[in-house]
């Protein structure tokens, strides 16, 4: 079961993401940081600066964050209420051991805004307060975090992500190692006029087999409905008619798949599949 946390969403938000990561000694959290050291992300309610302790390093690192949508393009603004990826990337230190997450997302009064989904592997989403925070439960070897997060209602305003990344040497202290921060602001996107072609819960699209989708369309789906699959580059794989009903489409592909329903005057539906 798919655990989720909801977190309340106010106007204007801004999200606040930062990554961190530590050492093997206890004194860089190395099984993440909020329970020991608060808020280390750079944010207004931080209760550390990760630059304060992790320095002296040979890295140069750089953050990059980047608001992906199904297809895998990187947005500069979010519809209310959609789903994205959130991905955090720590450049320029290939060289360095281990890498590290803490991440919150907060409004202009500070509270909680939007959603995120479940925390991959190595890394968690813990409480303290009233904030949510994604973080690493152990040292990451991937210089890439990436979590679903979904944006705050309509009216919530701009979203700004604050990120601190930090590349490691996991020696048995924080020296040695060296931070990096950034900033960057997604705007939201006006409310599409358009109706959608089916509703957001109206459909389903699932992985059936090795390389085989599933898909569950409505009654009242318009005649003239397309379906096309890519994949995570953008490679179309499949565009066809589609009608009402359960269909079985072969893509004749693993990984991970985008199907998106189209129809003339409409506002497209996106779904993203893994396929085994």
């Amino acid at each position: 079961m798919v655990n989720r946390y909801a977190l309340r969403a106010y106007a204007p938000a801004a999200v606040v993401i930062a990554s961190l990561a530590a050492g093997v000694g206890l004194s860089g959290y190395s099984n993440g940081p909020t329970l020991s050291a608060g808020d280390a992300t750079g944010s207004p309610l931080k209760n550390n600066d990760c630059a304060g302790c992790h320095n002296g390093g040979p890295y140069d690192p750089e953050t990059l964050v980047e608001l992906v949508d199904a297809t895998g393009a990187a947005l500069d603004a979010y519809r209310p209420g959609e789903t994205y990826t959130l991905r955090i990337t720590v450049s320029g230190a290939a060289e360095a051991a281990a890498y590290g997450l803490q991440a919150v997302a907060l409004d202009s009064a500070n509270a909680q805004a939007g959603t995120f989904g479940e925390a991959p592997e190595g890394t968690r989403v813990q409480r303290l307060r009233n904030q949510f925070y994604f973080e690493h439960a152990a040292p990451l070897t991937d210089s890439v975090a990436e979590i679903a997060w979904t944006a705050p209602p309509e009216g919530a305003g701009a979203v700004t992500v604050y990120a601190a990344g930090n590349a490691v040497n996991r020696a048995t202290s924080n020296q040695g190692d060296n931070v990096s921060l950034a900033a960057v602001s997604f705007a939201e996107a006006a409310p599409s006029s358009l109706a959608p072609v089916v509703a957001p819960g109206a459909w389903a699209a699932y992985p059936l087999a090795a390389g085989t989708l599933g898909l569950d369309l409505p009654a009242g789906l318009d005649r003239g409905t397309t379906l096309t699959v890519h994949d995570a580059s953008g490679r179309a794989l499949v565009r066809r008619g589609v009608e009402p009903g359960t269909r079985e489409v072969s893509v004749g592909v693993s990984g991970i798949v985008i199907a998106r329903l189209s129809a003339p005057g409409r506002a497209d539906a996106v779904r993203r599949v893994f396929l085994p």
